[in-house]
């Protein structure tokens, strides 16, 4: 099912068995000062359907809700999302990385022409134990929202803007590059793709805080 009240500049593309579970990111967007300019893409499975005039789902450019058969495994549920998706960049989110107000605006500064990929700047959602801070910096270390803004040789697979260019050129192994590994980044760099860090593109990660 898709709603659509403009052509979009970003889309961004998230998986979830209901509204719900993606309720934090969906308000932190709802604060976007470039809302009107996002098209939001979320897979779900198709035995749990989402109501696309969900007040969460207000003011974006485009509402698109791609029915899968399953979440699971989760790397094939994001690639139908990336087909999906109809802005030149589209940005791979989480159900527990949340944007500030100018995510979205400084994504799209950066995606000037003179790159292919934006890694945004991050920071920790949850900093409450070392725990969350060892497995923050051990995924996300590298990108700290605090570290200069330029070109850089690679950035994580998740939690960052693509080009839908860049993305279609990996089209044959998106399920795979979508999973862990170094895939999608082997690919850009095999297309001599070039990836920008953004750090005033600023998004804040929940880590894993407890042994449980």
């Amino acid at each position: 099912m898709t709603t659509t009240h403009r052509s979009p500049l970003l889309s961004v593309v998230l998986i979830t068995d209901h509204v719900r579970t993606i309720g934090g990111v969906m308000e932190a967007l709802g604060r976007q000062t470039r809302r009107a300019d996002i098209e939001v893409v979320i897979a779900h499975p198709a035995d749990a359907p989402i109501d696309a005039s969900d007040p969460a789902f207000a003011g974006f450019a485009s509402v698109r809700l791609v029915s899968v058969p399953s979440l699971f495994p989760m790397a094939t549920a994001r690639a139908a999302t990336v087909r999906a998706a109809t802005a030149s960049l589209v940005f791979l989110g989480e159900t527990h990385s949340f944007a500030h107000p100018t995510f979205a605006d400084e994504l799209l500064r950066a995606y000037d022409g003179t790159c292919d990929v934006v890694v945004p700047g991050f920071g920790n959602a949850n900093p409450r134990n070392a725990l969350s801070w060892a497995a923050f910096l051990a995924d996300y270390g590298a990108w700290l929202h605090h570290q200069p803004t330029g070109i850089i040789a690679a950035g994580p697979t998740w939690n960052v803007a693509y080009s839908r260019e860049a993305l279609r050129d990996a089209d044959d192994v998106l399920e795979a590059a979508l999973g862990h590994g170094t895939l999608l980044g082997m690919r850009l760099r095999a297309h001599h793709r070039r990836v920008r860090f953004s750090p005033a593109a600023r998004i804040d990660h929940a880590n894993v805080s407890t042994p449980a």
